[in-house]
C-alpha cells in the first residue's frame, strides 16, 4: 500500500512534467525550450525510477545495468540544465551554443560506465555480486555528484541572479516580477533546501516508511513551481533581439570614425566630447517626447528613438549623470511629480492617478522612488508645498 501510493506520486510527477514540456516546447524562446527538455529530463528519469520500484521487471540483467545507469546520468545532468536554463533568462544576448555540452561530461561519464559494464561482460547474472558493487558504486558516486553540482550551480546561479539585478537597473526603468526574476530567487532557495532535505533523505531518512512519501514529495513540489512560473516567465530581452542592428549601423560606424583619433582609452567606447553630446540630445528627446510616461521604457526603445546604440547610451548616462538607467528615468517623474502635486488644476487626480500619468505602474514603487528623492512621501509633500503657496 505504501509504495502504491509512492507509485502514484511519482505518476503524477511524470504526467505534470510530461504536460509542461509540451507546454514549453511549444513555445519559440530559447530559455523556455530549455526548460521543456529539462521537464523531459524529469519525465525520463521519473519512468526508470518508477520502473525498478516493487518486483523487478522481467528484463536480462545487462539491460537492467543500462536503465539503472542512464537514470543515473539523468540526474546527474538535472542540475546543469537549470544553470543553462538560468543563464537563459538572465543573459541579454543568450545563445545555446556547443560550449555548453562540457557541462554534461560527468553526466556522460556515468552513462558510458553502464555501457562499459555491459560490454566487459561485468553483469552477467542478476545476482552477480561483482554487479552488484559497481551498481552500488556507481549509484553513491551518482547522488554524491548531484548533490555537488547542485550546491556549485547553486552558487553559479546566485552570481548569474546578482548580476541580473544590476543590468536590469541600466536597461529598464521599471522593475516588476517579470524582469526582476523574483519569482526565480524564490526558486533558487527552493533549490538549495531541496537539495539538502534530498541528500538527507537518501542517506537517512529513506530507510523510514515516510522518507519515501518525503522525496516524492517534495520533488512534486519542486517540479511544478518552475514549471508553472516557467511557463508564465516572459522574454526579458525580447526587445534587445528585435532591435533592428541596420537602424544603428551606420551611425554608430560614424561614431566610432570620429572617435578614432580622439578617444585615448581604448576601454572607453566614447570620447568625453561625444559623451556629453549624446548625453544631452537624450535629456533633450526624453523630456521634449516626455518618453519617462511610458511605464515600459526602456533603453531599447530609447536606442531606436535616437538612431544610437544602446551601449553608448549606457555610457552616457553612466558618466555625465553618474547614474543607472532606472535611477535616470525616475528622476524625470519624480520632477514632473512634484509640479502635479503643487498644482491645483490635478486636484483631481488621486495619488494613484499621478503616478500612472508619470510613467510609475505601481503606486508603491512611485511612493518608494518619491520619498528616495525629494525625503517626503508624495502626500505630504502635497500638504507642505501647498500651505507655501498660501502663506
Amino acid at each position: 500500500m505504501d509504495l502504491l501510493i509512492v507509485k502514484n506520486i511519482n505518476s503524477f510527477i511524470i504526467a505534470i512534467s510530461a504536460l509542461f514540456a509540451l507546454l514549453l516546447f511549444s513555445e519559440k524562446s530559447i530559455s523556455k525550450r530549455v526548460l521543456g527538455f529539462y521537464m523531459t529530463v524529469i519525465v525520463a528519469y521519473y519512468i526508470f525510477r518508477y520502473s525498478f520500484f516493487g518486483e523487478p521487471l522481467n528484463l536480462s540483467p545487462p539491460l537492467v545495468v543500462f536503465l539503472k545507469f542512464f537514470r543515473y546520468s539523468l540526474l546527474v545532468a538535472i542540475a546543469p540544465l537549470l544553470y543553462i536554463y538560468a543563464k537563459s533568462l538572465t543573459t541579454e544576448f543568450f545563445k545555446l551554443n556547443k560550449r555548453y555540452l562540457i557541462l554534461f561530461i560527468p553526466s556522460a561519464i556515468i552513462f558510458f560506465s553502464g555501457i562499459f559494464a555491459i560490454f566487459a561482460d561485468i553483469v552477467t547474472k542478476s545476482d552477480n555480486e561483482l554487479a552488484i558493487n559497481y551498481l552500488r558504486i556507481f549509484y553513491h558516486i551518482s547522488v554524491s555528484l548531484s548533490f555537488v553540482q547542485a550546491m556549485g550551480y547553486a552558487v553559479a546561479m546566485y552570481f548569474l541572479l546578482k548580476q541580473h539585478a544590476n543590468n536590469i537597473k541600466q536597461l529598464f526603468s521599471f522593475n516588476d516580477r517579470h524582469n526582476n526574476l523574483s519569482w526565480l530567487k524564490i526558486f533558487w532557495i527552493i533549490y538549495v533546501i531541496f537539495w539538502i532535505l534530498d541528500i538527507t533523505n537518501t542517506y537517512i531518512l529513506y530507510k523510514y516508511e515516510f522518507g519515501r512519501y518525503f522525496s516524492s514529495v517534495i520533488s512534486l513540489l519542486y517540479t511544478t513551481f518552475i514549471g508553472y512560473f516557467g511557463i508564465r516567465q516572459i522574454n526579458i530581452y525580447s526587445e534587445a533581439k528585435g532591435l533592428s542592428s541596420n537602424l544603428t549601423e551606420n551611425i554608430d560606424k560614424q561614431i566610432q570614425e570620429e572617435e578614432k583619433t580622439i578617444v585615448e582609452d581604448k576601454k572607453q567606447p566614447l570620447s568625453d566630447i561625444k559623451s556629453k553630446e549624446i548625453y544631452s540630445k537624450l535629456v533633450e528627446v526624453i523630456e521634449k517626447e516626455k518618453l519617462y510616461r511610458r511605464s515600459d521604457l526602456s533603453i531599447y526603445y530609447l536606442a531606436e528613438k535616437t538612431n544610437l546604440n544602446r551601449t553608448y547610451l549606457s555610457y552616457a548616462i553612466n558618466k555625465e549623470a553618474n547614474l543607472h538607467f532606472c535611477y535616470f528615468v525616475n528622476r524625470f517623474r519624480i520632477k514632473e511629480a512634484k509640479e502635479i502635486l503643487k498644482n491645483k488644476d490635478y486636484d483631481n487626480l488621486t495619488i494613484e492617478g499621478v503616478a500612472n500619468k508619470v510613467g510609475f505602474h505601481s503606486t508603491p514603487i512611485f511612493n518608494n522612488w518619491f520619498k528616495k528623492l525629494t525625503g517626503k512621501t508624495p502626500s505630504q509633500y502635497k500638504k507642505e508645498s501647498r500651505f507655501k503657496f498660501t502663506n
